[in-house]
C-alpha cells in the first residue's frame, strides 16, 4: 500500500512557514511514496518541489487549495491555477487540465464551507 499526503502547505500559504526543501525533507523521512502541495491559491512551491524532487519512485503533485464561492477546493493534478474563482469555472478549468478537485474541509463548521441537502 502506498502512503501520500494530498493537503500540504509550505510558506506561501498564510497558515505554514515551511520551506519547500523541508516539505520533501519530511515527506521522504516519514516514509511517504508521495505528496500533494496544496498552497492556498498558489502553485510556485509545488513546482519547486517538484522540481527539487529526484526520486523516482517519490511522487509529487501539483496542487492548489483554491477559495471559491462557497469554501475550499482542493485541485490536484494541476499545471496551473484557474483564471477565476468561482466554482464552475474552477470546475472547467481543472476538469480541461485532467485534474482531480475535492472539497478540503468538509466537515469544519469553524470554516465557510459547502453546504450539501437531501
Amino acid at each position: 500500500m502506498k502512503a501520500y499526503d494530498l493537503h500540504s502547505h509550505t510558506k506561501y500559504s498564510p497558515c505554514s512557514n515551511l520551506d519547500p526543501k523541508l516539505v520533501l525533507k519530511l515527506a521522504k523521512k516519514r516514509g511517504l511514496n508521495g505528496i500533494a502541495i496544496t498552497d492556498h491559491n498558489e502553485i510556485k512551491a509545488a513546482y519547486q518541489i517538484s522540481k527539487l524532487n529526484k526520486d523516482k519512485d517519490f511522487e509529487v503533485i501539483l496542487g492548489s487549495e483554491l477559495s471559491v464561492n462557497g469554501g475550499h477546493m482542493t485541485a490536484l493534478y494541476i499545471n496551473e491555477l484557474p483564471k477565476e474563482l468561482d466554482f464552475l469555472s474552477v470546475v472547467d478549468s481543472v476538469r480541461s487540465q485532467g485534474g482531480l478537485l475535492i472539497l478540503a474541509h468538509p466537515y469544519d463548521l469553524s470554516r465557510k464551507h459547502f453546504y450539501f441537502t437531501k
